[in-house]
């Protein structure tokens, strides 16, 4: 039997919505679908070296992200019921113990109405609502276990932790 060497990527958003008084209301840990056009960008970065941003979004419609969603047709409409003017920047940190997360700042989102948030995902523009493709990309996204409830007011703060493991095969 041939052995063959292989990586895995995967990542968890970790999502926390506060009323305006600073309770929590609703905390939600998800895995996620790491895209063909996600894999492809982290695969060009890491052979490019280079300094590729990230910026997180929310959406609001009650769809499974699949592995050939893009940039330009995500499936999802994307929430911008927020009182933030772009998609929050995801700072993550420096990759170690083979995980890179943000959890030292998160993403936040400030909510200017009533929406049911269904998942998140990570973009490389920072432009809400933005599909325009061209060499953008959507590198994963998530749907939340349940779906979630939201007030003006509410604050959700978003995690990502992307990490990579040999596979053992």
């Amino acid at each position: 039997m041939e052995k063959r060497d292989s990586t895995i990527f995967k990542g968890i958003f970790h999502a926390v919505c506060y009323d305006k008084f600073g309770n929590e209301k609703w905390r939600e840990d998800v895995g996620n679908i790491v895209t063909n056009e996600g894999l492809d960008r982290i695969l060009d970065n890491l052979t490019r070296q280079s300094g590729e941003e990230w910026f997180v979004g929310i959406f609001e419609d009650n769809y499974a992200p699949l592995a050939g969603d893009t940039y330009g047709a995500p499936g999802f409409t994307e929430s911008v019921a927020y009182n933030e003017a772009n998609r929050p920047n995801w700072e993550g940190a420096a990759a170690s113990s083979q995980a890179r997360t943000n959890s030292a700042n998160k993403a936040r989102f400030t909510f200017n109405g009533t929406k049911t948030i269904y998942g998140a995902a990570l973009f490389d523009r920072q432009t809400k609502a933005d599909s325009t493709s061209g060499e953008s990309a959507l590198l994963c996204a998530a749907k939340f276990g349940s779906s979630k409830s939201v007030v003006a007011e509410d604050t959700l703060d978003v995690t990502y932790t992307l990490s990579a493991a040999d596979d053992g095969v």
